[in-house]
């Protein structure tokens, strides 16, 4: 490795000493900062030379923009993405405006280029173009601007877990016509949800578009002449009618089939047989499975044939994923894996414990991941809202693994404040 890459890696992590450098040779994603000043644009998630670019997962690092353009004409797909019921996902233009910012600054990292899209209070639409042809580099950039824009959406609007209903929903298109169709309907979303009156410009679609994160490069060197034929075509007015379609109504009502996305799920994660998964990969394969096909966890299982214990300690860490991966709350992933045989309670201890020992966050960062409440400062007093549930846990690693309380209280990173001086000597006392 060249001096400049050393030089310029350790820059780049120069405010990460403290929780722990990335690898020798790689940089670490930071979603304020544009990265791309380092050795001018990234290729494929690559700097020119070598320098790799990671993100923090658990205590491990893991690359992103694992991508390659393998072909010079992309694949074609529609993605769109769905806040939850009653919740917009993008209440204010600030929202919609900060979503679209983490649209571009994604785009660097994959072999991506977004043909169009609309940003409306409670979705977002795409006709996106893929250079590897499959819908792996797709979901990969999808998901890394959904947990970048959740960041921002939790810390803004005072929630917790994942503001989007689902994964992102994505379908392959093919043909001139098609792609056109589908790029002038995406773009026109606002206005067939009456989010913008007609022949008034919306900013937060392609047809109002300023910040240039659309471009038809792909579409133009796909179907060329024939394309923009059939573009034009689209944009008509005699062409109108066809784009009052309600692409949320069209989209969201239905999921893949349990074998289907079994099928299409184990394909993506570079698993050709149910056999050979690898333990490590099977909670984010259960995870992907139900988001695809909202099938129960029971049924998922069947088809992977696991069972007894193994089956357990697979729910476990698939509640684990969906919490931690894909930012859910763990009422959320409970209800989506239909786990109401089980003892909620008990499950939740357990999931509790389990992130403790992984990821090292203190009690309170994990309940606020799981969406539980933990405390608030009322009229400058703390007020506490699980401290049965808190003493529950420390009583159980206790008996279990034999360790003092006082020891127990500290590794779940419960502390004196200023707001509480007397914290840990009254969990102790809780505790007794």
């Amino acid at each position: 490795m060249s001096r400049r890459t050393d030089k310029t890696a350790n820059n780049l992590n120069r405010n990460y000493g403290a929780y722990g450098a990335p690898p020798p040779g790689t940089a670490l994603y930071d979603k304020y900062r544009d990265m791309s000043y380092v050795n001018g644009t990234f290729t494929n998630g690559r700097q020119p030379d070598a320098v790799s670019i990671v993100k923090r997962s658990g205590r491990k690092f893991e690359e992103i923009g694992i991508g390659a353009y393998n072909t010079d004409v992309a694949g074609f797909y529609r993605v769109a993405l769905l806040g939850k019921a009653g919740q917009p996902v993008f209440p204010t233009p600030g929202a919609k405006k900060y979503f679209i910012r983490c649209l571009a600054g994604a785009l660097p990292y994959y072999p991506v280029e977004i043909q169009s899209f609309s940003v409306i209070n409670n979705s977002a639409y795409f006709v996106a173009a893929s250079f590897d042809q499959t819908e792996i580099s797709l979901r990969r950039y999808f998901a890394l601007v959904a947990t970048t824009y959740a960041d921002y959406y939790n810390e803004v609007f005072d929630h917790s877990g994942n503001p989007f209903r689902s994964r992102p929903a994505i379908k392959r298109i093919k043909g001139a016509d098609d792609v056109a169709e589908q790029i002038v309907l995406v773009s026109r979303q606002p206005y067939v949800r009456r989010e913008a009156a007609p022949g008034r410009k919306y900013p937060f679609c392609s047809a109002g578009d300023e910040g240039g994160l659309t471009s038809r490069t792909a579409f133009e060197g796909a179907f060329g002449k024939e394309g923009l034929a059939s573009l034009k075509a689209a944009e008509s007015d005699a062409a109108r009618p066809i784009f009052s379609l309600d692409l949320a109504a069209a989209i969201f009502t239905s999921f893949d089939k349990l074998d289907d996305a079994v099928e299409n799920t184990l394909i993506d994660f570079g698993c050709f047989t149910k056999k050979k998964i690898p333990n490590d990969v099977m909670p984010k394969i259960c995870a992907e499975i139900n988001e695809r096909s909202a099938a129960p966890f029971d049924k998922i299982c069947k088809k992977l044939a696991i069972s007894g214990r193994e089956k357990y300690i697979l729910m476990l860490k698939t509640l684990q994923e969906l919490i931690v991966s894909s930012k859910r709350t763990f009422d959320y992933a409970w209800d989506a894996l239909e786990l109401g045989v089980y003892d909620k309670k008990s499950v939740a201890i357990d999931v509790i414990i389990d992130l403790s020992d992984r990821l090292g966050y203190s009690i309170d960062q994990i309940f606020a991941m799981m969406g539980f409440a933990y405390c608030a400062v009322v009229g400058g007093k703390v007020e506490y809202y699980n401290d049965a549930l808190v003493v529950e846990i420390i009583r159980f690693i206790a008996r279990s693994r034999r360790q003092p309380v006082q020891s127990v209280i500290e590794s779940l990173g419960i502390r004196n404040s200023f707001e509480d001086p007397d914290r840990v000597k009254t969990v102790a006392m809780y505790c007794r």
